[in-house]
């Protein structure tokens, strides 16, 4: 499929068909072949047959029920196909990111200019006493301040991914992002690589630290530097670690790996997903190449699960058992040795 080709905008066409168990005749917009929903003479389930015909007739049902796995449709060669449920694509990414920049940038000018107002009010009340003037950076760096844009960017988020996959594309939530329950067999399973993965991280993390590579690793990461503050620092820290893999893992391998695959192909969508993961921590780790390695072991092994298994719920549990572990390890070093020992250089 073409690079900028994005057929998820094409308005769904009216379709007219009859109830398999009572033959009342039913017209819906929303629904395609494949889709299921429930009749309202016979209270029976049906599905929207691949025959179905085109009407400009006002649908008598406007919501569907539930999509399923689309009919099998002969291709050209004539064997059987599954057509992908999944309908966003590059679109309704770009669209995604732009409301999610235009938003933070307004929240920022917002806040310069009650910030510009409050000093400027006060020089011109007191001309002789002019204010000291404004330390964005300390604004920047408040712990209140990143505690409150982290949850309303997760919760900006999760919203603009819930409208786009459920109220603009008419999809089932979990099941179009492949977020479905898995047995505890499968937890075992994962719950090893989730180990491998953390142990392959620290024994490079500790290879790091003690070879002259050590060099090109900067003093002071910031994020070191807000771990050295204590237990509340870490407290916070260890909360946000445990809750953040859902909303980036429902972001990164959910809903952008899904809509770059069906545009540009699994194997770029699964390099573009990475890189934007590994960046998307590069703040944190002040930008030293040798940390994001560290980091994008990690991302590799969930997008790799997220390729072969096409499940995004195993993809949530390594994400989340790694953090936790990372969690334990770094309280155990801190109790020990000190919080100023918390580094995540080795």
């Amino acid at each position: 499929m073409p690079l900028f080709q994005d057929f998820s905008e094409q308005p769904r066409k009216k379709l007219k068909f009859h109830c398999t168990s009572c033959g009342e005749e039913i017209v819906t917009r929303y629904l395609r072949p494949g889709d299921v929903l429930i009749c309202k003479l016979c209270q029976c389930e049906t599905m929207v047959p691949r025959v179905a015909d085109e009407t400009n007739e006002e649908p008598t049902y406007r919501k569907f029920v539930r999509n399923v796995v689309s009919l099998p449709t002969p291709d050209d060669t004539g064997a059987e196909t599954l057509t992908d449920p999944t309908p966003w694509g590059l679109v309704s990414i770009l669209k995604y990111y732009g409301i999610i920049i235009l938003f933070f940038f307004t929240m920022t000018c917002l806040a310069s200019a009650v910030v510009g107002f409050k000093y400027g009010f006060q020089k011109a009340k007191s001309p002789d006493f002019p204010p000291p003037a404004p330390d964005y950076s300390a604004m920047a760096n408040s712990i209140t301040l990143n505690i409150i844009g982290t949850f309303i960017g997760w919760f900006l988020s999760i919203f603009l991914i819930y409208y786009i996959v459920v109220k603009r594309h008419h999809n089932e939530f979990f099941k179009s992002l492949h977020l479905l329950p898995v047995s505890s067999d499968i937890i075992m399973k994962y719950l090893k690589i989730a180990i491998i993965t953390v142990f392959a991280v620290l024994v490079l993390g500790f290879g790091i630290y003690y070879s002259p590579l050590i060099k090109y690793v900067p003093k002071e990461l910031p994020i070191e530097k807000f771990l050295s503050g204590g237990y509340k620092e870490m407290i916070i820290f260890s909360v946000f670690a445990i809750i953040a893999p859902f909303p980036e893992e429902l972001l990164y391998r959910g809903f952008l790996y899904k809509g770059l695959a069906r545009s540009i192909g699994k194997i770029v969508a699964a390099i573009i997903v990475t890189s934007l993961f590994v960046l998307g921590h590069a703040g944190q780790l002040g930008y030293s190449i040798l940390n994001l390695v560290l980091i994008a072991i990690l991302a590799t092994v969930l997008v790799v699960i997220r390729v072969k298994t096409d499940s995004l719920t195993k993809c949530v549990i390594v994400h989340q058992l790694y953090n936790t572990f990372l969690i334990i390890i770094m309280w155990i070093f801190a109790i020990l040795f000190g919080f100023e020992h918390t580094q995540l250089r080795g």
